[in-house]
C-alpha cells in the first residue's frame, strides 16, 4: 500500500555492522592483494553475487531496506569514517583500530537507491570524538 511518511535517515558509522540483521563479514584478506581475488574485496555484495548463505541474507537485507525506504520516500545519508582509532586507521574497506573495517561498497546501496548521499571522511576520529579530516 501507499505510505504517507517521507523523511531522511542520517547514519553515522566508523565500521561495518558486525552483529545483528545486515551483519557484514570482513572480506579483506591480505593474501588476496595482487591476485584475481582482490577485486572481490572491493565489490558490493548483491543477492546475485554473494556466495555464502550469510552473505546472501545480508545483501538481501540491504536491497530490501533500500527499496522499502525508497517506497516510503525516505532518503538515507551515510556518514562514514575509515574507522581509524584517533586518525591511525587505513583507508576505505580496511581493518583499522577499533574494528574499522567498512564495507562501503555494500552500504552504498542505501543512499543510491533512496536518493541520499554517501559521505566518507578518511581521517578517522580524534580523542575528543571529532572527525579528523
Amino acid at each position: 500500500g501507499r505510505h504517507k511518511v517521507g523523511g531522511r535517515v542520517l547514519l553515522f558509522s566508523h565500521s561495518a555492522p558486525l552483529i545483528g540483521a545486515g551483519r557484514l563479514r570482513p572480506r579483506e584478506h591480505p593474501n588476496d592483494y595482487g591476485t584475481d581475488r582482490e577485486a572481490h574485496m572491493w565489490r558490493a555484495l548483491t543477492p546475485n553475487t554473494a556466495k555464502s548463505k550469510e552473505d546472501k541474507e545480508s545483501a538481501n537485507y540491504y536491497a530490501q531496506l533500500a527499496d522499502s525506504c525508497a517506497l516510503r520516500q525516505i532518503s538515507v545519508n551515510l556518514f562514514l569514517t575509515d574507522g581509524g582509532a584517533y586518525g591511525n586507521g587505513g583507508g576505505a574497506d580496511r581493518r583499522g583500530g577499533m574494528g574499522g573495517w567498512s564495507d562501503i561498497a555494500t552500504l552504498t546501496v542505501l543512499p543510491t537507491t533512496t536518493g541520499g548521499r554517501m559521505n566518507f571522511f578518511p581521517g578517522g576520529i580524534t580523542p575528543q570524538g571529532q572527525l579528523n579530516y
